[in-house]
């Protein structure tokens, strides 16, 4: 603890905290003000316990304050700077009873500094403070001569990283993240677009709040527009904007959080399209953080993936490869201590690790496709997962996060479907229908499997220069071998991991899992920026 007796909250305050950001420090004082400084306008939350919280907005006209009363907050004509004075009755700001009571800023107020502070009273008073320099929160008891202050990251609420989301896609990816955020007090929504519009947070707000979250994400489950959500709860629920107009709004909000000194923006891509790759391209470079479900960029051209991972601090896609389960950070972790990797070998399909374990059974390809269609582990075309492509393209990208050069063309896929029973030669029912006349080969190789102690998985290999994605015989008792139901798993042997492989378990698909790795990595990425 560094402590310093400071005379007065003056104008070489600013440069105290500046050159001492990041360290412990204390400031004694003798009347108990509470001042608490959030120097980056992505710092959302000050104080956190029963009656204390609070959110503020950048710049603008918003403070959200969940206190014991809520009032409207004071802000400064310039909308640079925000304060509030809570009487307090406590000593610790984790433990207080407050009473909101908004203040007028003093004239000083500045985009860059602390300005003065005002004495108004000796009656022992809570200040919150914004200020849009530094990166680091600030909190201590201020009087009129001298004052105390920290830098606490285990407070409650303070230091944590806080992200304000982009979410593209309201489908049951996007629906599920939207449930999470309301659950955490780490994470907001700040932006939701669809195929057409853009639904934004009222003018000034730091976030949509969850009422008008809620309606949205029911407008969609119920096959409804944005513009229906909108008839529900007006101009303070959300701003509604077409697409394009949208966008450059949101982009417009970027680039002021940048000026400001800070950026707690990341999209949160849970499409399934390449049309947002340009737009995940803009919100790096101006200096957001990216979150992917959508596996369409990373797995597209090795030009777009490269143009992404230059700025790799930012930029996160562990949900599309094994969902929530962390196989891409166990692979960068490894990658990153010079571990040199000599093989990946995983079954990352849930749906056709259903029918693999029903081959195992005893059922005929068939039945083990049809049970899976009824328990809704397919694709509404089931050829969209026998085909294995969607396995190659988790493939290809562990591939390239080893520092492969290599095409979705280049991965060797073997489908468990004929070419004349391909989507260009039938419709769904006629394959459905006809897939009886691939059971009797499919029977033999899971009968010749388990005369060798073997059974049948879909795995994807990684090695020797060579990634493939297929049927295979592995032996029973090997990790792919007890693989049950729909998990997913990858093997990863290495210089350090030989013989025996490091391996990651666990369910590989459903949204909320894949939401919770987006939402995991958008908090991560949020820590960076």
């Amino acid at each position: 603890m560094v402590e310093q007796r400071h005379e007065g909250v003056g104008r070489d305050l600013p440069l105290f905290l500046a050159n001492t950001a990041g360290k412990s420090r204390s400031w004694t004082d003798a009347s108990g003000w509470l001042l608490v400084f959030v120097c980056s306008p992505s710092m959302s939350m000050l104080l956190r316990s029963d009656q204390v919280c609070g959110c503020f907005s950048y710049g603008t006209q918003v403070f959200t304050s969940c206190l014991k009363e809520r009032r409207t907050p004071f802000f400064s004509s310039s909308m640079s700077c925000c304060a509030m004075v809570l009487p307090c009755t406590h000593t610790r700001a984790h433990t207080s009873k407050c009473v909101s009571h908004p203040v007028q800023c003093p004239s000083s107020c500045s985009t860059s500094f602390v300005p003065r502070l005002v004495s108004v009273g000796r009656t022992r008073r809570l200040v919150l403070l914004w200020i849009p320099s530094g990166s680091h929160p600030f909190y201590g008891w201020v009087g009129g001569t001298n004052f105390e202050a920290h830098n606490n990251g285990n407070m409650d609420g303070i230091g944590a990283a806080h992200v304000r989301l982009v979410v593209l896609g309201c489908g049951t990816v996007g629906r599920a993240l939207i449930q999470l955020v309301k659950r955490s007090d780490r994470a907001h929504v700040y932006a939701v677009c669809d195929s057409k519009h853009v639904a934004m947070a009222p003018k000034g707000a730091f976030a949509i709040g969850e009422e008008a979250l809620s309606v949205l994400a029911q407008a969609k489950r119920d096959k409804k527009s944005f513009e229906d959500a909108k008839e529900k709860v007006g101009d303070r629920g959300f701003q509604l904007e077409t697409k394009e107009k949208g966008m450059r709004k949101l982009m417009q909000s970027l680039v002021m959080e940048r000026k400001g000194g800070g950026c707690g923006f990341v999209f949160a891509d849970c499409t399934a399209t390449k049309e947002t790759s340009t737009m995940l391209l803009d919100a790096l470079q101006i200096g957001a953080g990216v979150a992917l479900a959508n596996k369409v960029p990373v797995a597209g051209d090795q030009s777009l993936f490269d143009a992404l991972m230059k700025y790799d601090a930012r930029m996160r896609c562990e949900s599309t490869v094994l969902a929530g389960t962390p196989a891409v950070a166990a692979l960068r972790r490894i990658v990153m201590a010079e571990d040199r990797v000599k093989r990946l070998a995983g079954a990352f399909s849930g749906t056709l690790g259903y029918v693999c374990d029903g081959l195992e059974r005893g059922l005929v390809l068939s039945q083990a496709v049809k049970e899976a269609m009824q328990a809704g582990y397919t694709e509404p075309d089931p050829r969209d997962d026998l085909g294995g492509m969607d396995v190659a393209r988790k493939a290809l990208i562990l591939a390239r996060h080893m520092g492969w050069k290599m095409e979705l063309t280049d991965v060797d896929v073997q489908s468990l479907f004929p070419d004349h029973m391909a989507q260009d030669k039938m419709g769904v029912k006629e394959f459905v229908a006809g897939m009886g006349e691939m059971d009797e080969g499919m029977k033999i190789k899971a009968e010749e499997a388990n005369a060798a102690g073997k059974v049948l998985r879909y795995v994807a290999t990684v090695e020797g220069g060579c990634c493939r994605v297929g049927l295979e015989a592995v032996p029973k008792e090997s990790p792919l071998g007890r693989l049950k139901g729909t998990d997913n798993l990858l093997e990863v042997h290495s210089e350090f991991y030989d013989p025996e492989p490091l391996v990651i378990q666990g369910r590989g698909a459903g949204p909320e899992i894949t939401a919770a790795g987006v939402l995991a990595d958008a908090i991560e990425i949020a820590s960076t920026l």
